[in-house]
């Protein structure tokens, strides 16, 4: 990849925009530096959470019998719980012994909910264990237990037993999928063989796509390699056209996308909450409203068509050989996506999440895969808006910008600098948290480099839509089938 970019234009090497104002890159910098700062420093402090006293509500003074909010996590019909749930089932069902360190891990966590879980795993093939286990955990003399999980244990307990004194719906709102099968391993022995069933074919399903990608991902590799030589010997070339002007316009357009970004999220909450309405149906509206932003290059005195050459908003050779580049591109990324999932899953061991030390990161997405309208909106905004907003705003401006006034423009070290510095910004502003942050770096690298190959931003759209469907689909599969 021929990484020469250079700022000399027919207006020279520093010329500013024809209006008024110079561009401001350092204001713009301390703005977008304060706001993913804030966005990591939030998404990490634990200290400020809401605390819950032993009956379930939210405490504000100084209690010693308290239990944070993750302790309660799956208390109720929640797709994460359906998500962890059903695999594991289906690998129990497939293949027991080799499952039941999973479980283990369950019995010893210190969160209360999932012990719970791991007991009613435990009892799909050894009932009278798996009850005993809940009796035992319900009477336990711990007043750090909230009241609501102990009530949870001795439902599931009662339902395992055939001896339950409400009905399946109680029990479901209780301890949502875990909450069905304690049901059914206590009732009709047909409606726990349909379960272990529909577990059996999701695991099937989730391990076919899994050799799907893993031969993608040994494709890409391949085609990575013959990247890397090609680039070597100068065949391969940067599809970045040079810059007519100093980039730090697109600084400042891009602080304005992130302050504007932020605005509009705070907002499509508020009017969610407001209306009674999912908070992805909002952001139907909202989020590809934040594209205003790119207004503010003209008001400065660029033109349309030189933002639009310049983010990558063209056709690049071709729509059709640009697709066909994203799909390259796409497989060309899993081996770097496989990286950084290593990575995450490296800090979450070092966290503490198995343990229940720490949450795993998630995403809101899950909890809105509910109603079909909802899937709707959740699959427009993750599958269609967000690589068209987010690849415009992070591989568009924040990247073109970071390569053009890079001081290294003639070598690698550009090129990943700035790819690096993109992603690292990209995963501060998601809601998975600080333990995300490497898997999806690993995402916008890669895309960032498709960039750099192409040019224009079909191809990484096309990447980041074809990842955040299969994922999408994965979770639907899991919830819903």
């Amino acid at each position: 990849m021929d990484t020469r970019l250079s700022n000399q234009g027919p207006e020279g090497p520093d010329a500013a925009p024809s209006g008024p104002f110079r561009p401001h890159p350092w204001i713009a910098w301390f703005v977008v530096l304060l706001v993913a700062g804030g966005s990591i420093a939030l998404q990490s402090m634990d200290a400020t959470a809401p605390i819950v006293d032993a009956e379930g509500e939210i405490e504000t003074g100084n209690a010693s019998h308290i239990q944070e909010p993750s302790d309660l996590a799956g208390l109720g019909d929640d797709a994460m719980v359906t998500i962890q749930g059903r695999p594991l089932l289906g690998m129990m069902t497939l293949v027991p012994s080799e499952f039941e360190s999973e479980i283990d891990k369950l019995l010893v966590n210190r969160q209360p909910v999932q012990q719970i879980r791991g007991w009613i795993l435990l009892g799909v093939n050894d009932p009278d264990a798996g009850i005993k286990g809940l009796r035992e955990l319900a009477s336990l003399d711990d007043k750090t237990v909230p009241v609501k999980v102990v009530t949870a244990a001795l439902h599931a307990a009662e339902a395992m037993a055939g001896d339950p004194s409400f009905d399946e719906a109680h029990l479901q709102s209780e301890l949502g999928w875990f909450g069905n099968l304690a049901w059914a391993i206590g009732g009709d022995s047909a409606e726990l063989e349909a379960m272990q069933n529909s577990a059996r074919n999701v695991v099937i399903v989730l391990a076919i796509g899994i050799c799907v990608l893993a031969l993608s991902a040994l494709a890409g590799l391949v085609l990575g390699i013959i990247a890397l030589v090609k680039i070597n010997d100068g065949s391969l070339r940067s599809g970045l056209q040079p810059p007519d002007m100093l980039h730090g316009l697109y600084a400042e357009t891009f602080a304005v996308w992130l302050v504007l970004f932020n605005v509009l999220s705070i907002a499509a909450v508020i009017i969610a909450t407001e209306i009674g309405a999912a908070p992805f149906t909002v952001l139907l509206v909202f989020f590809p409203a934040s594209l205003f932003a790119l207004v503010w290059p003209s008001l400065r005195g660029s033109t349309l068509a030189r933002t639009c050459a310049d983010i990558g908003w063209t056709q690049g050779r071709g729509i059709v050989r640009e697709i066909g580049a994203g799909i390259v591109g796409w497989m060309g990324m899993l081996p770097i996506q496989f990286i950084g999932i290593v990575c995450t899953l490296t800090l979450m061991a070092i966290a503490g999440v198995a343990e229940g030390d720490t949450d795993a990161p998630t995403h809101p997405i899950i909890d809105a895969l509910g109603d079909p309208f909802a899937v709707f909106t959740a699959f427009m905004v993750a599958v269609v808006l967000a690589p068209i907003v987010e690849e415009t705003v992070f591989r568009g401006l924040l990247y073109r910008q970071l390569r053009s006034v890079s001081r290294f423009r003639r070598g690698a070290i550009s090129v990943l600098a700035s790819a690096s510095i993109t992603g690292l910004l990209f995963a501060a502003i998601h809601p998975q948290g600080v333990l995300g942050i490497p898997a999806l770096m690993s995402i916008a690298i890669a895309v960032a480099f498709a960039r750099e190959w192409r040019g224009s931003l079909i191809a990484p759209m096309l990447m980041h839509a074809m990842n955040n469907a299969m994922a999408v689909t994965a979770m639907l599969i899991i919830i819903k089938w």
